[in-house]
């Protein structure tokens, strides 16, 4: 039987390839992503993208040439959370996780986006979740009347 052989040294990805509809209490400020890797030789930083915030530095640029030309212009995908640059692993970790900033989001607004890990030196396409597509919604935390 033939054994998998990883490409690089650090293949990193996401736990998950979908957090989908995850539920949010209400008053919660952040949450938290995990992200493994195949080997925890060295110390690693992975760089996280949103395919949103990608997104809109694209349509900003389409914006720009759109305005000169007098159209239009393209609307901007909404953002409801802020994600940090990049999660980082010390040596010994096989996981680590990063956090989001949720504190913005309305409660009951669904926001969806896609994480990705793009760095190719630390992800191969082939084996590893190198997206991870998210549904986060804060709801209402109950309480009993006295």
């Amino acid at each position: 039987m033939p054994t998998y052989s990883p490409v690089y040294e650090n293949e990193a990805s996401f736990l998950q390839t979908v957090y989908n509809n995850k539920e949010i209490q209400g008053t919660a400020a952040t949450e938290e992503i995990t992200i493994t890797r195949n080997s925890c030789n060295n110390d690693l930083t992975v760089p996280i993208l949103s395919w949103k915030e990608e997104e809109n530095k694209r349509i900003a640029a389409e914006n720009i040439k759109l305005k000169a030309e007098g159209k239009d212009t393209i609307p901007l995908y909404e953002i409801l959370v802020n994600y940090p640059e990049s999660a980082t692993f010390t040596a010994g970790e096989y996981s680590t996780s990063f956090i989001i900033d949720v504190s913005i989001l309305p409660v009951g607004k669904v926001f969806t986006d896609e994480l990705m890990i793009v760095d190719t030196t630390v992800t191969n396409v082939n084996v590893s979740n190198t997206r991870s597509k998210i549904t986060l919604q804060k709801v209402y935390t109950w309480v009993p009347i006295d």
